[in-house]
This record gives C-alpha cells, sequence and structure tokens, in this order.
C-alpha cells in the first residue's frame, strides 16, 4: 500500500501543472500572491463581521517560509493579518 501510495504521488509529479492542482502542499506553495491576498480580504471581511466593532481586523503583505528541506530560507510573498 505504501509504496502504490508513493507511485500514485510521484506520477502526479510528471505533470507540474497536474501537480500543482492534485498535491496540497504544492498547492499552497505556488499560490499566486493575488490568490492570497483575495484570501485573506475574504476571511478579513468574515471576520469583521463576526466580531463587529471589538477588533481591529486589518490584511497587509508579508513574507511566508516553506519551512526546511529544500526551502529552508526561501521567502513566499503572501497577505496576512496582523
Amino acid at each position: 500500500m505504501t509504496l502504490a501510495a508513493l507511485e500514485a504521488t510521484l506520477r502526479l509529479y510528471l505533470d507540474p501543472a497536474t501537480a500543482r492542482t492534485r498535491i496540497p502542499t504544492l498547492a499552497m506553495i505556488t499560490a499566486a500572491p493575488d490568490a492570497l491576498r483575495h484570501k485573506a480580504r475574504r476571511l478579513a471581511t468574515l471576520l469583521k463581521k463576526t466580531l463587529g466593532d471589538r477588533y481591529a481586523v486589518t490584511t497587509r503583505p508579508g513574507a511566508s517560509r516553506v519551512g526546511g528541506g529544500a526551502f529552508p530560507e526561501h521567502d513566499l510573498p503572501t497577505t496576512w493579518s496582523p
């Protein structure tokens, strides 16, 4: 089972476009900054509706790191809420 799962995942890598849509980690790493900004703004809108005036909810540009492995110090553009 483990080898079959690994083979299926590796086959996805044969087509980079398919890999980016079917492998969640790759989808997150390769997400376009505009798409992240849109998601952050949508989340901020929902939080503002839920929290009302008790909290200030804003978004701003930032950078995230993938983590260890192949990207230990590679920054990716993102949008976040302080």
